[in-house]
């Protein structure tokens, strides 16, 4: 999957903050506006609605603290969720076109789809006890009684599958199925004495999942700015233009890619990207710029710099 894509500004002089030229697109620093659809369920199962809702808010809350998006608010996604409400099986591939078209009037960029598959919440652990409670019987003149009662754990076994939809092509860029189930080691991490609290408890591995998906297929491209320090001829660290606002943090990791357009003979230009060299955040110097090492190719990004490549930086998993 590939997000808007910033161009590095062409060197002429290694001087000022930037390094000069035009952007193929908006700055990251403009987050992503992203629509998220009403997740669908397959019919005919046995699953709750509510739950449905609930595993939607878990990765939608997943996103938002990605820091990497606008999410559109709900209201304004009323048409595509009520048309995505009404989606049979088949449509969940068949009817992108016309959900993407939708998601351009609403301003979005790309949209979420998911559809759950699974929803079921196994009682477990079942005890049953016979307590005897003091209780005055008028009949037998008894002074006690007993009273049957039951515990049990309650497991949740969730299996969501999500996609992203690049608005502008209309294209599913990124899919993962996240397929949540215990096994009989970590049951006790999963079990809960209500059914809520049991597919609460699928919260964090649901995150986890979503933001492995977020890094693959959606990870942040930035623009770079100035080198800091160089040394023969390579380059030891520079200016990335991303912070804490966009998702950036110190220990993130980065590639410096190239990008250019080639004709593979069919009249069209196929975009191209190179990894240069690599690196990873070292520190923040603002919500919007951080300090970059790099740790390999870092002569060959010196070349790169020199002979005016079109450049910028990559998160990578």
């Amino acid at each position: 999957m590939e997000i808007i894509l910033l161009r590095t500004m062409r060197v002429l002089i290694v001087t000022g903050f930037f390094f000069g030229a035009s952007l193929y697109a908006q700055p990251q620093s403009e987050k992503l506006t992203l629509g998220i659809l009403q997740f669908d369920y397959i019919e005919g199962v046995d699953i709750d609605p509510q739950d449905v809702a609930t595993v939607q808010d878990i990765v939608t809350n997943a996103f938002i603290n990605s820091k990497r998006f606008n999410i559109l608010e709900r209201e304004m996604l009323d048409k595509l969720m009520g048309e995505a409400e009404t989606q049979k099986e088949e449509n969940f591939i068949n009817n992108i076109t016309s959900l993407a078209e939708q998601g351009k009037m609403v301003g979005a960029k790309y949209l979420l789809l998911g559809k759950v598959s699974k929803i079921s919440i196994e009682e477990t652990n079942v005890k049953n006890k016979v307590e005897k409670q003091d209780k005055y019987d008028k009949k037998t003149g008894s002074q006690s009684t007993s009273v049957a009662s039951k515990t049990s754990d309650f497991i949740a076994y969730v299996n969501i599958t999500l996609r992203i939809v690049d608005v502008e092509t209309g294209e599913v860029t990124g899919s993962t199925t996240i397929n949540i189930q215990p096994g009989f080691v970590d049951r006790k991490l999963f079990a809960a004495n209500t059914k809520g609290g049991a597919l609460r408890k699928t919260e964090k591995p649901i995150t986890k999942e979503t933001d492995k998906f977020l890094k693959q297929y959606l990870p942040i491209q930035i623009q770079i700015g100035k080198i800091i320090e160089e040394k023969k001829g390579k380059v030891l660290s520079l200016y990335v233009l991303a912070g804490d606002q966009q998702g950036i943090s110190a220990g993130t990791k980065i590639n410096i890619v190239r990008v250019e357009f080639e004709d593979f003979g069919d009249g069209s230009k196929t975009r191209v990207e190179t990894t240069v060299s690599e690196g990873k955040v070292v520190e923040l110097k603002g919500a919007k710029v951080s300090v970059a090492k790099i740790s390999k190719g870092g002569d060959q990004l010196m070349k790169e710099i020199n002979g005016g490549s079109d450049l910028f930086c990559k998160t990578i998993n």
